[in-house]
């Protein structure tokens, strides 16, 4: 399953740069839950669709700490305080602390950090897509 893990990465890491959009037509545009399910696909893996059902996705393991995040697993954002769920933002482990997402804010695919600052302070846990 390794090698499916850097599929997943290497097929994301392709899309740096590209723009983000709120209405995404993968491979030139994407949100946040589109990136993570396109990177997956290409490693023949089904993940859902949105945020929401990604993080909550019960067919693969939960990931409660950063430190226990492989390159490869789904992290998955609590960036909304005004609903209930955990997960309205999601992305890829890529280790190190860092992480590859579709940005609203920064309008494109980039890479940010988990260990300090914003991304810090939402992470609400992660997915073992690839075991």
């Amino acid at each position: 399953e390794a090698q499916k893990r850097e599929c997943v990465i290497y097929v994301a890491q392709f899309q740096l740069g590209k723009k983000y959009s709120a209405h995404p037509k993968a491979p030139t545009t994407f949100d946040c839950a589109g990136l993570v399910r396109y990177a997956f696909s290409a490693a023949k893996f089904d993940v859902e669709s949105s945020a929401y059902s990604q993080g909550y996705d019960g067919t693969y393991t939960k990931i409660s700490k950063i430190s226990e995040l492989k390159r490869g697993d789904m992290v998955c954002f609590n960036t909304n305080d005004t609903d209930s769920d955990l997960s309205d933002h999601t992305g890829i482990y890529l280790g190190g602390g860092y992480f590859i997402h579709a940005s609203s804010g920064a309008g494109l695919v980039i890479v940010s950090t988990l260990n300090s600052g914003y991304y810090k302070e939402a992470f609400s846990g992660g997915r073992r897509i690839a075991d």
